[in-house]
């Protein structure tokens, strides 16, 4: 022996050569006898034992499942007697199991380890149907037959004797019999009917005729925990009893029927009930809870209802359904555990005081034993995930870059009894607002946006996944630094402070096209009244006449340079720049109109060529107001001529002086004029005009600007 194990109520024994020894054990942990021996693989060098309830067996390189840990298989039976079995009881006074057979009852019970038959005929039932058998408070079978009414069997003795006390029962068609202590409840064709159990008497009372249990047909019978009797009708659906008096059972909306077969207590004391069409129904006493297909039955039609600690047991024809009564959580016995052609008879189905449920199936009678710590469900692992499709090994809560958006997902549902039942559902929190039910075992998530995620994934053999499983993945996708929080404030305030510089500068520039428009306007004003000077426009005239008396030629030259020096102060008084070719061009109407008044006193000299005059800008008007400044305030004779030079200094400036010759009444000014150009200058070009006075000359360097 290699390995063993021990179970509620087997050992297992892992062989050398034998294969895998399967005994049965007593309540002491004695070994009582060899039950099944299993040698598919011989040699077997260890055992292990899952959540299910499966015994794993490893030797020889090779690995085998052996799935009867919960369902067992306790005794192959006679072919003809498996078939026309009908009943089956579990005593509680001797815990043996009873039957019904060709002849009468048989009874198993452990004795010793060893399963000891016995069998009891029943000459008065040889030829009927046993359908029924119950145990009372004193030990004795009752044994219910069609058409021969109920026979009590004393176990010790082999006492038997038939009730003739009420005709209800006497030679009656036997359908249930059920009770609890001194009680005894009897449904038959003819009717229902109490017996009371006293120490050397039975008191009958009969609901043959109760209208309350409608057509007289009741298909079973049950006594809750709270001594509250339930009658399941073949009519009225659900019939209760409680202090003396019958009620109908409301119906919800929609029904569960009027035909009612089997029920059950579970130990949160809800009445379970099997229907006609109606699949299954929970009645907790408010309200009611349908399992069908829908909620995963494997079918709809309901053979036999136990009730086993946590769980109700179901048996169809071909599979066992195990419902757990908290979370409602379903799972499946059927040809994997060798569960085939069950026993579908009424009450061919009987249960210990433990949980343990005892059925046949074909051939051999099989005890479902009560799952004690067993994870009745299967479970769920995340097995990896994928980066665009590649392996990677991350933590749960991992945060993933922002262009790390593809991500995928594997997983595998875990039940070895019935794997192709697995079905899915999955659910990314953050991105899908529902769950999603699929077979597949990998999900890819493409292009995810930035934020917190939590991938999860439930598993179930049927689409109840309510009380299922789950496994998760948390993680993040990491915003990209154009959405993160700081660089948002940060660009915020860079571009507020850009619009707040351009606005600024807007208004600055706005502010200096204000001034400069001011400027310009009073300089237009200030040349206009210069030219406009009464003194001006008289020693103009005085000139004109005496070149008119003169030389007449020469008077209508005069007048073309005069009209050519207003127009022109019409025409460029606009513009904040002038070409200095043009500029010197009113100057040069200018000087020519006051050389014709001074003669030879006016000595003006311009040394500016003509591609230099080309090259450059000037504020309009600003050379001529130099020059009639010079000529306003200083004295000009022909003992002292005024004299004034234009010329260029390194490229940069234009210079305009001219010699000093004090008046010796000086004209009063106001200065605007020399202001004017200054502002003007700093306004368009931030430039400074230079002023120089040094009593010999007046000097005034203007800034050339290139064209």
């Amino acid at each position: 022996v290699n390995a063993v194990m021990t179970t509620a109520s087997n050992v297992f024994a892992a062989t050398e050569e034998n294969g895998l020894l399967i005994f049965n054990k007593d309540a002491y942990n004695n070994i009582t006898n060899l039950q099944y021996k299993e040698e598919q693989l011989k040699k077997i060098s260890c055992l292990l034992r899952d959540h299910e309830g499966n015994i794993w067996a490893a030797g020889n390189n090779q690995l085998m499942r052996y799935a009867w840990s919960n369902i067992q298989p306790l005794l192959t039976l006679d072919k003809k007697v498996a078939e026309n079995i009908h009943v089956l009881l579990w005593s509680q006074k001797d815990s043996s199991l009873w039957f019904n057979s060709l002849s009468g009852v048989i009874r198993f019970k452990n004795t010793s380890g060893h399963m000891e038959q016995k069998i009891f005929n029943i000459p008065k039932a040889r030829g009927v149907n046993i359908t029924s058998l119950y145990e009372d408070n004193k030990g004795n079978i009752w044994i219910g037959t069609l058409g021969k009414g109920i026979i009590l069997l004393e176990p010790q003795t082999g006492r038997q004797t038939t009730l003739k006390n009420i005709a209800t029962i006497t030679d009656a068609n036997i359908i249930s019999i059920s009770g609890k202590d001194s009680t005894v409840w009897i449904s038959a064709l003819e009717g229902t009917v109490c017996a009371v159990l006293h120490d050397n008497d039975i008191n009958f009372i009969n609901y043959a005729k109760a209208q309350s249990l409608g057509n007289k047909y009741v298909y079973s019978i049950l006594t809750d925990s709270r001594n509250r009797v339930w009658f399941a009708t073949d009519g009225k659906g659900i019939i209760q009893y409680d202090k003396g008096k019958f009620s109908d059972v409301p119906q919800p909306p929609g029904g569960y029927g009027n035909v009612v077969y089997k029920m059950a207590e579970d130990k949160n004391g809800n009445i379970w009930f099997s229907t006609y069409d109606k699949g299954l129904v929970k009645y907790d006493g408010k309200t009611f809870t349908r399992y069908t297909t829908t909620q995963g039955l494997s079918d709809i039609n309901i053979a036999g209802l136990a009730g086993s600690g946590d769980n109700i047991l179901l048996l169809h024809k071909n599979s066992i359904d195990l419902i757990n009564t908290n979370s409602g959580n379903i799972i499946y016995f059927d040809d994997e555990q060798g569960i085939t052609n069950l026993n579908t008879d009424l009450n061919a189905l009987t249960s210990d005081s433990e949980g343990n449920v005892y059925f046949v199936s074909d051939s051999i009678l099989f005890r479902y034993n009560a799952a004690k710590q067993v994870i009745l469900r299967p479970s769920v692992m995340i097995d990896k995930t994928q980066l665009f499709l590649k392996d990677t090994s991350v933590q749960n809560g991992h945060v993933f870059k922002y262009n790390e958006n593809n991500l995928s997902f594997y997983y595998t549902g875990l039940y070895y009894s019935q794997p192709d039942r697995i079905q899915y559902q999955y659910k990314l929190d953050g991105y899908d607002k529902d769950w999603i039910s699929t077979r597949d075992r990998v999900k890819n998530f493409p292009q995810l946006p930035p934020g917190p995620y939590t991938f999860r994934v439930r598993v179930s053999l049927n689409q109840n996944f309510a009380t299922s499983y789950e496994a998760n993945f948390s993680f993040t996708i990491a915003k990209p630094i154009w959405q993160r929080l700081w660089f948002i404030i940060l660009s915020v305030a860079l571009i507020s402070s850009v619009f707040y510089f351009i606005v600024k500068q807007r208004e600055k520039e706005i502010k200096k096209f204000n001034r400069l428009e001011r400027e310009k306007i009073q300089s237009q004003l200030e040349t206009l009244r210069n030219q406009i000077n009464p003194h001006f426009l008289f020693n103009s005239f005085n000139t004109l006449i005496s070149e008119i008396e003169d030389d007449p030629h020469n008077a209508v030259e005069y007048v073309e340079h005069l009209s050519d020096f207003y127009r022109n102060i019409v025409v460029h008084r606009e513009k904040d720049l002038i070409g200095l070719e043009e500029e010197i061009d009113i100057l040069n109407d200018y000087c020519f109109i006051q050389q014709k008044r001074y003669g030879q006193a006016l000595q003006i000299q311009i040394s500016i060529s003509r591609t230099q005059q080309k090259q450059y800008y000037v504020v309009p008007l600003a050379l001529q107001l130099l020059f009639e400044n010079a000529v306003k305030h200083n004295a000009i004779s022909t003992q002292n001529p005024l004299y004034i030079k234009l010329y260029t200094e390194n490229d940069e400036q234009l210079v305009v002086c001219n010699n000093i010759n004090k008046k010796f009444n000086q004209e009063k000014g106001s200065s605007m004029g020399l202001q004017n150009i200054q502002k003007r200058y700093e306004l368009l070009r931030g430039k400074t005009v230079i002023v120089k006075n040094d009593d010999k000359f007046f000097t005034v360097k203007i800034p050339l600007i290139k064209k």
